[in-house]
């Protein structure tokens, strides 16, 4: 409260300050009292505009180019991204989204300023923030089809002009071709807006040749419509407002081209598996397994890839989509759940630094949550599954192929599995009961990020939802995916060396332990104390204090 308290009043002794300079200027002028109410009221504006929309020279100084660079796309995003080509851009090349957003520059403007007149050429396209623009077009045969709000529809212009609040978009076409303003463009108010030069624009898209390839395709769409619409209305529409409608339907056109599911990524997937392995196979190779006759590292990595085909190299699905490192992660996982179900500590400690290594005590402790989880032979098989096709779900071709709320390596593998038999093999082999199972388990991941929760990065309220969640089904799925997440995290370093776990050492087997046993009381304690147990024993293995709400917070 003290430190708000001293913000007010820097802000008002800095506003002060700003009227005073202003008043002597004007008293210097010798400006009227019309012009000095003008000046001050504009002056005022600007004072409380002018960190909105950008970062002071002073605080970038402070920041990476990184760092600012994401602080100006918190800025700008909520204005820029309901454009859709910004949108698409957002959603396939978010680098390249973000440069765009540093490029537009901001402009604040007061009462009755012309932006640009009949007969000029315009060279940037505008986007409006706040305050009131105002459209006019003089001849009658430029006042349809030109209404662009978001959410508003396109209607007719009236002959007064098209006044213009909240956010909308003018010129886009300057970002592809010369063009000529065929009406005069005005405040109508004190006013702020983002512009965007082509030249910033196409230096922006050039940074991905696959961007430059989408915006091709979008500019060549809108130049078309635009003149074709341009054609049936005799001149009737101006490039300064076209229907938002146009850039909507364009870029439809352009995302269902990338959502069927990119069918070339998919064949390769599935025609890099020439045929199913039988289901005795790999019933045998589990039985070995299981029955602890197969634990070296050598035997686990001849014989999980002849199991699992998606693991095959050459001929596996990873092999296929140049995804060898998730590949590595994934048998990683498996061989270190392996280990843990064969209580071979020994195995799984092996490229562990000593000064780091899981203690015994440590490791007795996962076996007693291996012990309580209690899976059967079918959910053994089950979890190597899922741990050996998860990383599929991170395939960036899919990934930009699915909706946008849908962007997630669960939703990918959801998709993937939903399939037609024989797009995941390994999945395939699997009981109906298990697959079901399976599925549930990857919706629990999709509702709660465990990783979140060990870097305290989420709240009580997700914990409820997962609580909510589990509650509605049978304990086993929860234990199934309470085991899943282990070999999850036994498998993150899997690309530097599959030798044990490399990522699962002291440290970070404390941190998992400390999460799962927070979870483990899931459908006995409320969410508020399972979050807040959990941020305490982080606190206690830090030696951190945890008592007030000082503490808390930090």
């Amino acid at each position: 409260m003290t430190n708000a308290i001293a913000d007010l009043q820097r802000a008002n002794m800095e506003a002060t300050d700003m009227r005073r300079r202003l008043t002597r200027v004007l008293r210097a002028s010798n400006a009227d009292a019309d012009l000095s109410a003008r000046v001050m009221r504009f002056g005022m504006y600007v004072f409380r505009r002018k960190n909105f929309l950008s970062l002071q020279a002073t605080m970038k100084n402070l920041l990476s180019s990184a760092l600012a660079g994401e602080l100006t796309l918190s800025q700008r995003n909520p204005y820029l991204s309901a454009h859709p080509m910004l949108a698409l851009i957002r959603g396939f090349f978010p680098d390249v989204y973000r440069s765009i957003c540093e490029s537009f520059v901001p402009h604040i403007y007061a009462e009755a300023d012309v932006i640009f007149r009949e007969g000029s050429v315009v060279e940037c396209m505008y986007t409006t923030v706040k305050g009131g623009f105002r459209l006019d077009c003089p001849t009658p045969g430029h006042v349809r089809m030109s209404q662009v709000g978001l959410g508003s529809g396109d209607r007719a212009l009236p002959p007064e002009g098209l006044v213009i609040s909240g956010v909308h978009f003018l010129c886009e076409a300057s970002l592809f071709a010369t063009t000529t303003a065929r009406g005069c463009f005005r405040t109508a108010s004190f006013a702020d807006a983002l512009t965007l030069g082509a030249e910033d624009f196409a230096t922006c898209v050039a940074k991905s040749p696959k961007c430059v390839v989408k915006v091709y395709k979008y500019a060549a769409e809108f130049i078309q419509r635009v003149n074709k619409m341009q054609a049936m209305e005799h001149g009737g529409m101006e490039f300064e407002h076209v229907p938002i409608s146009i850039a909507k339907e364009i870029c439809e056109k352009l995302e269902d081209g990338g959502r069927k599911i990119d069918k070339d990524v998919l064949r390769a997937a599935s025609q890099s598996s020439t045929s199913l392995t039988s289901v005795d196979k790999t019933r045998d190779i589990l039985r070995q397994i299981l029955d602890g006759f197969m634990s070296e590292h050598g035997e686990l990595a001849d014989a999980l890839p002849v199991a699992f085909e998606e693991l095959r190299s050459p001929g596996g699905i990873y092999d296929g989509l140049c995804m060898q490192a998730e590949c590595h992660r994934a048998i990683t996982g498996m061989m270190s759940v392996i280990w843990l179900l064969q209580d071979r500590y020994d195995l799984f400690t092996a490229c562990q630094r000593p000064d780091n290594k899981m203690s015994a005590k440590l490791w007795a402790d996962i076996q007693s949550f291996i012990a309580w989880a209690g899976l059967s032979d079918k959910l053994v098989h089950a979890l190597l599954v899922f741990l050996a096709i998860r990383g599929l779900g991170k395939t960036p071709p899919l990934l930009r192929a699915m909706p946008r709320e849908q962007r997630t390596a669960e939703d990918v593998l959801k998709t993937l599995m939903a399939k037609p038999a024989g797009r995941i093999p390994s999945f395939e082999l699997l009981g109906q009961d298990e697959q079901n199972l399976l599925v549930e388990a990857v919706n629990l991941h999709r509702a709660f990020n465990f990783a979140q929760l060990l870097q305290g990065e989420n709240m009580p309220y997700h914990v409820a939802v997962l609580q909510h969640r589990v509650e509605s089904h049978e304990t086993q799925v929860f234990k199934f995916y309470m085991v899943s997440l282990l070999g999850v995290m036994c498998g993150i370093r899997g690309a530097e060396t599959s030798e044990g776990s490399l990522f699962m050492d002291q440290g970070n087997a404390s941190t998992l332990m400390a999460g799962v046993h927070a979870l483990w009381y899931l459908g006995q304690a409320s969410p508020r104390s399972i979050y807040w147990g959990y941020i305490g024993k982080r606190a206690a293995m830090l030696s951190l204090p945890f008592q007030s709400l000082e503490d808390l917070a930090i």
